[in-house]
């Protein structure tokens, strides 16, 4: 029997507006595939790169 995932969502927020969004993406084994975050920047892997302009192009 598989479990169901507990409902994070706010009850009545319209995540289809125009609102910025706050994500996480989990790894296997919490390797840094898009990048390495330091105190002051981040350094972006290839797979960061190619997110990175995917979100640039997702608000044009």
């Amino acid at each position: 029997m598989r479990r169901r995932r507990k409902n994070i969502r706010l009850k009545n927020f319209d995540y289809r507006s125009n609102y910025r969004h706050f994500i996480t993406i989990c790894t296997k084994g919490r390797i840094d595939y898009p990048g390495i975050t330091g105190a002051d920047r981040t350094i972006l892997s290839e797979i960061g790169q190619m997110a990175l302009k995917q979100q640039v192009h997702a608000k044009a």
